[in-house]
């Protein structure tokens, strides 16, 4: 049985039988897989406290028919403050279940797992949450592809409409004059345009950015990220060529 090792974050599982579990598991350079993990929810499995969600680890891996195993996992990273915080756990979730979604299955991305990896050390360096998982997902519909110019309408290019509509059909942002002509009627937070804008910036100075507004940010980045994914086109890799 063929071996591998890689580093990798554990992002999901769930329950196997009596004693296993299958463990969804963001690699730094495979992308996403699913592996097997033997016996650990048993009280004296050698994996205790390795393969908890946000645990990342250095793995050894035996290819199976189907799922592959989990030979080995030797702890590199855990993130113990952000586990002592309800809502840091709860941002925390949100950004493994960002990162699952737009991941697939055995296509290496780097980018996302270096992401994912840089947005939780923010967290458990004290970042506000709000601010971490605005440009966290900013970042991610980037690197995706997925990201619209919001200098102006992408339909005409003006750049004088006093109301936005966000078009979920073509991942675009466009202007009332347009949208009336489509018959686009969704209307955007203009403070939340902003907050996209100013977190697409790689060098971002987190107080630029209001707790308050940054949380508008994320629920605009959210409806494009499923916007996305309910369009048909499935999940991106981060090789994949951008729109």
């Amino acid at each position: 049985m063929a071996q591998y090792t890689t580093e990798g974050i554990v992002i999901g599982g769930n329950k196997l039988g009596e004693a296993d579990r299958i463990l969804r598991i963001l690699t730094k350079d495979r992308g996403r897989i699913s592996a097997v993990a033997k016996g650990v929810r048993k009280g004296k499995s050698k994996f205790s406290g390795c393969l908890e969600p946000m645990m990342v680890n250095s793995f050894l891996f035996a290819e199976g028919r189907n799922l592959d195993i989990v030979c080995q996992a030797e702890n590199i990273r855990c993130y113990s403050s952000i586990n002592s915080n309800y809502r840091l756990i709860c941002c925390a979730g949100s950004l493994l279940e960002a990162a699952g979604k737009l991941t697939e299955e055995g296509l290496p991305d780097e980018s996302t797992y270096e992401s994912l990896i840089g947005a939780l050390d923010m967290l458990e360096a004290g970042a506000d949450p709000g601010l971490v998982e605005l440009i966290f997902k900013t970042r991610m519909l980037i690197e995706h592809g997925i990201f619209p110019d919001l200098t102006g309408c992408n339909c005409c290019g003006s750049a004088s409409s006093k109301k936005i509509h966000f078009d979920g059909t073509q991942m675009a942002f466009i202007c009332d004059k347009c949208a009336g002509e489509q018959g686009v009627y969704h209307p955007v937070n203009i403070k939340a345009l902003e907050c996209l804008y100013k977190a697409s910036n790689t060098e971002v100075n987190p107080a630029e950015i209001k707790p308050a507004d940054a949380e508008l940010g994320v629920r605009l980045a959210d409806e494009m990220l499923s916007a996305f994914l309910q369009s048909g086109v499935g999940t991106l890799g981060g090789n994949n060529d951008k729109r």
